[in-house]
């Protein structure tokens, strides 16, 4: 790796700007086919959901090297206003996984302190497997 970087877009920014290179990191690495971002895009038109999602990239130069799309939302909770993020595969997966076939934890890491810009309160996953 040269120079990575990690960038955040809003869902219709990153199908624009990364969407074939982000087809190919999931079929590719034979990800989850939930990841893929027509069917990412199409499921979160369909929940009327995407001014929540952020899409947070690692990139290396021009080389995609993973990617996580996250739902960043406020919700109460007894009263008390949330910043929550959740991945996306929340709403649409049978499992959590995170695009990034060789940097998983370094682009969980870096999601976290851009989601939100920063300042989010709950981390929420769900199906996430023992492996």
């Amino acid at each position: 790796m040269t120079s990575t970087t990690i960038r955040t877009y809003s869902l219709e920014e990153a199908t624009a700007e990364l969407g074939e290179r982000w087809a190919n990191l999931v079929c590719n690495a034979r990800l989850n086919p939930s990841l893929h971002p027509a069917w990412l895009a199409a499921t979160i038109r369909g929940l009327g959901a995407s001014g929540t999602v952020r899409v947070v990239a690692m990139l290396d130069g021009n080389e995609l090297l993973g990617i996580l799309p996250l739902q960043c939302y406020r919700q109460r909770f007894f009263g008390v206003p949330l910043n929550v993020v959740a991945p996306c595969s929340n709403i649409m997966s049978y499992h959590a996984e995170i695009a990034a076939p060789a940097a998983g934890e370094q682009l969980l890491l870096a999601a976290l302190e851009h989601a939100h810009g920063g300042r989010w309160d709950v981390l929420t996953f769900q199906n996430v497997p023992d492996e």
